[in-house]
């Protein structure tokens, strides 16, 4: 990274420390972060001074002025990037995933074509992203016309991805998701399922060790406990493993409710993510909704408030989660053949888009196999 080696003797200069790590290109990941000698459990491979943060505090004037209270933070941030000309933040997101590395990478911008074939708790979360992104950017349209929208909607990812979570007494104000701070250096780290260990205080954050590392090994950070529908949305990854990995039946659940089906599950905050796995045949959502697809009203009000175990219909359940599974797993098959024969968007985009279904397949399979063995 010698073309960046400025940006980091001046993160030096502005009292960021490593120690045992450095930066370089991974493989497929773009940045990442080394050890450069062995660590061991506890050492603190990073310290990040909160007089480095890029955060609510921090807003330049303009955007403080232009920009409303009630507005996301996530959306300000964006702003604020947008209009830094300075030569210190050009040398800090020269190390940001370019234009055409988002564009490839996160579904927002795939084509519509590719975008239908995303599962549909992606599909869910790619709505939500798009709705948060045009309400900041209505606003910022609005209030600051100079910024063009595709340089705001460009920083606005690069905040979602790049973010941290700030816990100071000014953020408690704010959404918990909104709660967001920028940190140089520290937005190199990748992620997995688990890593260093952050501490904050507020002189800044930490990053210690969570175990042992050797020599060349690639050092991470934890995201947070998101599945692979939710890293693909908002990061533009999936991993090939991951213990906090979720697959839902929500594709072939959903169109059977009704409005009124809707609309009690709704109520009850029980619509929509409906769970499954081999080692938990149906969570207690997914049997909340397969008895209200057969049982009377009564019978149903009584499980969901626990009055009743459900044992009574459990092999009724059963009988149903087969039945859903095998109408599931024949809707993973035709998006696997679809994928495979489609030309819309990039080959990279196809790629992980079969990597997501295939491994959909998989748990689908084994959950049969659980469910089969069982009744």
């Amino acid at each position: 990274m010698d073309k960046h080696s400025s940006f980091f003797a001046r993160a030096k200069d502005q009292g960021l420390v490593w120690d045992g790590i450095a930066f370089a290109p991974i493989a497929g990941l773009g940045n990442g972060v080394k050890a450069t000698r062995p660590l061991k459990t506890g050492d603190v491979v990073l310290t990040v001074p909160a007089s480095t943060f890029r955060t609510l505090s921090t807003l330049s004037p303009r955007v403080v002025e232009a920009l409303p209270d009630h507005m996301s933070l996530h959306g300000r941030l964006a702003a604020d990037l947008s209009l830094d000309n300075t030569p210190e933040f050009a040398q800090w997101s020269a190390l940001f995933p370019s234009i055409s590395d988002l564009e490839t990478a996160l579904p927002f911008f795939w084509p519509k074509a590719i975008q239908e074939l995303l599962p549909a708790p992606a599909k869910a979360s790619l709505e939500a992203q798009t709705k948060r992104l045009n309400r900041d950017k209505t606003q910022v349209v609005r209030e600051l016309p100079d910024i063009p929208p595709s340089t705001f909607t460009y920083y606005w990812m690069v905040v979602n991805s790049r973010s941290f979570y700030l816990p100071t007494p000014e953020m408690q104000a704010l959404d918990f998701i909104d709660r967001l701070v920028l940190m140089p250096v520290a937005d190199l780290f990748n992620h997995a399922d688990a890593g260093c260990r952050t501490t904050f205080s507020p002189d800044g954050y930490q990053f210690a060790a969570d175990r042992d590392y050797a020599e060349g090994e690639e050092v991470k950070i934890c995201y947070g406990d998101h599945t692979n529908d939710f890293l693909l949305v908002e990061y533009g990854f999936v991993q090939r493993f991951s213990r906090w990995d979720k697959v839902f039946l929500d594709d072939v659940i959903l169109p059977k409710l009704d409005v009124h089906r809707k609309t009690v599950l709704n109520r009850r905050k029980l619509l929509g993510s409906y769970e499954i796995g081999p080692e938990m045949l149906g969570c207690p959502r997914t049997q909340a909704v397969l008895r209200l697809l057969f049982c009377g009203r009564g019978q149903w009000e009584k499980f969901v408030r626990g009055n009743s175990d459900g044992k009574e219909s459990q092999a009724d359940a059963n009988a149903l989660l087969e039945t859903l599974l095998a109408e599931y797993e024949e809707l993973v098959n035709q998006r696997i053949e679809t994928i495979a024969g489609v030309h819309d968007g990039l080959e990279a985009q196809r790629r992980v888009l079969m990597d997501r279904w295939k491994q959909i397949e998989l748990v689908v399979s084994l959950t049969r196999e659980a469910l089969r063995a069982k009744i």
